[in-house]
């Protein structure tokens, strides 16, 4: 009970100190009183017993001293002291302040918002049930260099066989539909599941039910879950959607569910069952669907026995295929991998890389901290010496500057977090599509900035207040010691940390200058189109019911005739693929007429396209001639190939007039009548590969897109499109409208972010580390005042110090520069990946990044070297 005493009143002796110090004067009053009184009683004079009565008591500060360490708690006390005492030395010197809370912002906030990235993209859980057991599991052929595909049939056999999953599941490419009987048609996606794959991945509807077993079946009624943003969008949220009719391509379908609108994996507009029993679904198909597979393991299975598992699976199946089919299924490979690596793995890299890159960061701005604080603890060597003389130890002394460097860290760590939680909501952009995009502000970020701010204190504020508590009280409190105080110890330590400053600029500005050539390098890429004026509208007819070919070919007919008589349109044409889609027709098989069979080493594309395409686009025909409108159905076939496929095929003959076929062996042969030029109409980084083209009126689609060059506002020009669409066809919604210089754009906007975000970094280091040099400098230059003015005034001239000051500088420079050059050498492979066209050990950039560098470097040593060349010997002298 008397410790709980003891210890209440130590707590109650934090508060209360006016009454309690008023309360010790009238004890210790009385007391003496007491005893001055007894003194009296002895016969003593009044004076006499009053300096009795004082010797007798002892020392009276020295006695509440000692009251005080009793009665309150003396480390929180000091504590509080050195926290009052520190907030009076920052509001005393605001400029300092203010470059010190903002450099550590800068780095805190930069680490802050990448961790908040990294945090939600790679650190959390996907947000499933039990999410680590989750896998994805795929094929790899040779014929298709490894692409990853799941045959339906496969499937089958591995959800019958295997001995690892608990539950596997599956869903096919997102297609879209038509979506009418609503107040205007709309095209939405839509993904075909397999009836348990929502349960597997412990995702539950808003309202109503997920598929049943019996629905994965052919015959069943047509049932379609919506998800809750097109729930919200289209139906208003009715909440009597359940068991609604809704129509996709001209098919009814039952709603059954509504699933949350954050769902992104599979992501869909509609999603449908998957009806496992189809024709597609068996080994002697003529074609078969294309999957995406996802498990959930058995609890204790590992990876590879999973792997293992279904590689033995499919090497079993190899037997049920024709024999035809063997000769695609050769060297077949299955991969497991978890179902959070595959959905991180574009982005996993760049990540890695800027929250390295963030790292500098926060370094080179703990470094810039800590030359400021050595610099202004050089300045305070007679107040550290005056404390030290006064009784203050060393540990003290350490612990008053570092609640000073806690300070700072807590502003600095305060203004990072709001600056991160903005800069978060720019690199939303990382994160993929497939993933949550929220990032809410929880513990998980705080204590992630907190610990960066005790981190930064434990960088920059440990060796300077170490460094300043070595004071010399006898040196220093003698006259001058001011100067003496400018010892050669944190010179040195300064020196070194600008040193480290620039080397680690400069490995962001090398990383920068090769993301940025490597974009430069992307833009320069000759096209083979004209991309400015080009508004592409893409129409995409119902599957379900009524496929007929020439339907579809008249359709489109109809239209483009429209489309040509809109005004401001110069030019009108269609194709299967415009350049940089994602979706294109291809094929392996490729024979010529009166040579051996061709294998070809790459996927061949497949383009229906309407005669007037090569000059709506500005693609350059070089030899032969483009398709004419009696290219139709009944006519003889004939195709248009590119250079790629002219000399991967023919070699050195004229392509002319030669006859090809692709397809199966019953297919036509088609004659060859020109060549074009190559185009990239995959992506901008890759080549261009083999093609074909084809008249759109003998290989119809159901799927076109219309190209118009024109003049007019291309936006307007969209909406009358639609009309022209809807003219021929009242419920079919055009799927896409966009111009190709959109197209474009957003084909090198991941490239252009990257160069753009590490951009700002890297000049974020470069200001950052030119502050530091200039700071060494100006420091050095202040603390030899006197030397200098002695050297003006013995005959130096304002050259031999401007020399020599930048001479200093730049030595400092040049030793970052060669560290910083061995670390770019060292640390730029891993945006090998990331980049194009682009040695990681370019040259060009290396020198550009160390001559850029050096020249601001420069600019940062003449300011203070240009105020030393200007010092007055008088006036140097006469203030020693």
């Amino acid at each position: 009970m008397s410790l709980l005493r003891m210890l209440m009143s130590r707590f109650q002796g934090l508060f209360g100190k006016a009454q309690l110090e008023q309360e010790l004067d009238e004890e210790v009053r009385a007391h003496l009183e007491m005893l001055t009184e007894e003194n009296l009683r002895k016969g003593m004079p009044p004076t006499e017993a009053r300096c009795a009565a004082l010797r007798s008591f002892g020392g009276v500060e020295q006695t509440k001293e000692r009251y005080r360490d009793q009665r309150g708690l003396p480390s929180v006390e000091s504590f509080f002291q050195d926290v009052r005492h520190g907030l009076r030395g920052l509001r005393k010197n605001p400029g300092f302040t203010a470059v010190a809370v903002v450099t550590l912002t800068l780095g805190i906030g930069a680490n802050t918002a990448i961790f908040s990235v990294v945090d939600r993209v790679l650190l959390r859980p996907l947000p499933f049930q039990d999410p680590s057991r989750l896998v994805w599991a795929t094929e790899r052929f040779a014929f298709n260099r490894g692409a990853a595909t799941v045959i339906s049939p496969d499937f089958i056999g591995w959800k019958d066989h295997n001995q690892v999953f608990e539950q596997i599941g599956a869903f096919g490419g997102g297609v879209g539909a038509n979506l009418t009987g609503i107040d205007e048609p709309a095209r939405v996606s839509v993904t075909t599941i397999t009836a348990g794959l929502f349960s597997l991945l412990g995702v539950q509807p808003l309202a109503g039910r997920t598929f049943l077993p019996a629905e994965g079946k052919q015959g069943q009624d047509h049932v379609a879950l919506l998800n809750e943003t097109l729930w919200r969008s289209v139906f208003g949220a009715n909440p009597h959607i359940l068991g609604k009719i809704i129509t996709l391509d001209s098919a009814a379908y039952t709603v059954v569910g509504v699933m949350p609108g954050d769902v992104r994996y599979p992501e869909a507009d509609v999603w449908t069952p998957l009806a496992l029993d189809a024709e597609t679904f068996s080994t002697h198909s003529p074609r078969w669907t294309i999957l995406t597979v996802i498990g959930r393991l058995k609890p204790g299975v590992k990876f590879d026995r999973a792997q293992t598992d279904l590689q033995l699976i499919t090497q079993q199946m190899d037997r049920e295929y024709p024999p035809e089919a063997a000769p695609f299924r050769a060297h077949e490979r299955v991969e497991v991998i978890p179902l959070h690596g595959l959905l991180v793995q574009n982005v996993r890299t760049l990540l890695l890389i800027l929250l390295v890159v963030a790292g500098f960061v926060l370094l080179i701005a703990c470094a810039n901290v800590a030359n400021l604080l050595l610099s202004r603890g050089v300045v305070r060597g007679k107040e550290m010496a005056m404390r030290a003389a006064l009784g203050a130890r060393r540990l003290r002394l350490i612990r008053q500057m570092l609640t000073e460097g806690l300070l700072l860290a807590a502003g600095g760590g305060v203004l990072g977090l709001l600056l991160g939680v903005w800069v978060t909501r720019i690199l939303k952009q990382l994160i993929p599509s497939n993933l949550p995009s929220d990032i809410p502000l929880d513990l998980r970020i705080l204590a992630f900035s907190a610990a960066v701010g005790v981190l930064a204190v434990l960088v920059f504020g440990l060796v300077p207040a170490w460094v300043a508590s070595r004071t010399n009280v006898s040196t220093a409190l003698k006259e001058g010691g001011l100067h003496g105080g400018a010892r050669p110890t944190p010179h040195r330590l300064q020196s070194l940390m600008s040193a480290g400053e620039v080397a680690l600029s400069l490995i962001l500005l090398v990383g920068a200058g090769l993301m940025t050539r490597s974009f430069l390098r992307l833009t320069e890429i000759q096209l083979g189109f004209q991309p400015h004026g080009l508004l592409i509208a893409t129409v995409e007819r119902p599957l379900t019911i009524d496929f007929n070919s020439q339907k579809h070919a008249a359709f489109f007919r109809d239209v483009l005739e429209r489309i040509r008589n809109l005004p401001g349109v110069k030019g009108a044409a269609l194709t299967t693929h415009y350049p940089l889609s994602s979706f294109q027709n291809s094929t392996l098989m490729l024979s010529v007429q009166g040579a051996e069979s061709f294998r070809p080493p790459q996927p061949i594309s497949i383009t229906a396209i309407s005669p007037d395409y090569f000059r709506v686009m500005r693609i350059s025909l070089l030899k032969g001639r483009v398709f004419s409108e009696g290219d139709t159905l009944g006519a003889p076939g004939v195709v248009i190939v590119n250079e790629s496929l002219a000399r991967m095929v023919f070699k050195g003959r004229d392509p002319l007039g030669q006859h090809i076929r692709f397809g199966p062996q019953t297919a036509s042969w088609m004659e060859v009548t020109g060549v074009v030029a190559d185009i990239r109409d995959s992506a901008l980084e890759q080549e261009p590969g083999p093609g074909i083209f084809v008249p759109y009126l003998q290989q119809a689609s159901f799927s076109m897109t219309f190209v118009l060059r024109t003049e007019a506002h291309l936006e307007t020009l969209a909406g009358a499109v639609g009309e022209a669409v809807r003219s021929v066809d009242k419920n079919q919604p055009l799927s896409q409208a966009t111009t190709l210089d959109e197209v474009v754009a957003k084909s090198v906007a991941p490239r252009r972010f990257r160069m753009l975000l590490l951009g700002q970094f890297a000049l974020l280091a470069l200001v950052l580390a030119a502050v530091g040099i200039y700071g060494v400098l100006a420091f050095s230059v202040a603390s030899r005042t006197h030397e200098i003015g002695v050297r003006m005034a013995l005959g130096a001239h304002c050259r031999d110090v401007l020399k020599q000051v930048v001479g200093e500088g730049m030595r400092l420079v040049g030793l970052g520069v060669g560290i910083g050059l061995a670390g770019s050498a060292a640390l730029t492979r891993l945006l090998r990946t990331l980049l194009f066209g682009v040695s990681p050990f370019d040259l060009v950039t290396l020198a550009a990044a160390a001559g850029g560098l050096a020249l601001v470097a420069a600019v940062a040593c003449y300011i203070p070297a240009r105020r030393a060349a200007k010092v007055d010997p008088a006036t140097a002298l006469r203030c020693e």
